[in-house]
């Protein structure tokens, strides 16, 4: 997850990339397409566990076989070089996002079709759900990281009945040299503002249930 993760961050980019081989190492250049052809990702390259056999049978045919997963390593750093990263990790995140709405926007192929875009409160306790028990704590807490971030990222956005939508208020009256908007009209554009997202809300939470049920 954290190559697709950084794969993503830098597409449209060249990355190099450090291959770890039996007792050598190579590095390869490789370029994280925006419209990659059809059925590939970003680098035309996927990520698998391979399958080892133990044994054969009489007639040649493989037994014993199980698939070998890559192994997990955490890493842990001192404070004055966590919080460094972490900001990093929060930057990061706000480019993957962005990244990946480009990518939806644009119709590429490289995007995940079993993926959705949006998430209502549905959807994020699914998936929360998920992430407990197939990974444990830490990547819930990373989860609960992300949702904070998007959610005062979304909050600033120029949208009424969002605190970015009254920072637009304030800053046209500031550009009509401290003339007030009337409140009325402020009110009524935040009034269909909120009726706009509680709408959407609806649409997003009925489509997260559908994803549930099939």
């Amino acid at each position: 997850s954290e190559l697709i993760f950084h794969t993503r961050r830098f597409i449209g980019e060249t990355q190099t990339w450090v291959i770890s081989r039996a007792n050598s190492t190579l590095e390869a250049e490789l370029y994280a397409r925006w419209r990659p052809p059809e059925g590939q990702g970003p680098t035309g390259i996927r990520v698998g566990a391979p399958t080892v056999c133990t044994d054969v049978d009489d007639d040649g045919n493989p037994i014993g076989c199980s698939q070998r997963f890559p192994y997990t390593e955490n890493v842990a750093y001192p404070p004055w070089e966590a919080v460094p990263r972490g900001w990093q990790a929060m930057i990061d995140a706000v480019i993957v996002t962005k990244n990946e709405i480009q990518v939806r926007v644009n119709g590429s192929t490289g995007a995940a079709p079993d993926q959705p875009l949006l998430s209502g409160p549905v959807g994020i306790a699914n998936t929360t759900g998920d992430i407990v028990e197939q990974a444990g704590w830490r990547p819930l807490i990373e989860l609960a990281a992300l949702l904070s971030l998007s959610l005062a990222v979304f909050n600033a956005l120029p949208i009424p009945a969002l605190d970015g939508g009254r920072m637009t208020f304030v800053v046209v009256e500031m550009l009509r040299g401290g003339r007030r908007i009337s409140p009325e009209k402020e009110g009524f554009v935040h009034f269909v503002g909120f009726a706009v997202l509680l709408a959407g809300i609806l649409v997003i939470t009925f489509f997260d249930i559908s994803r549930l049920i099939t």
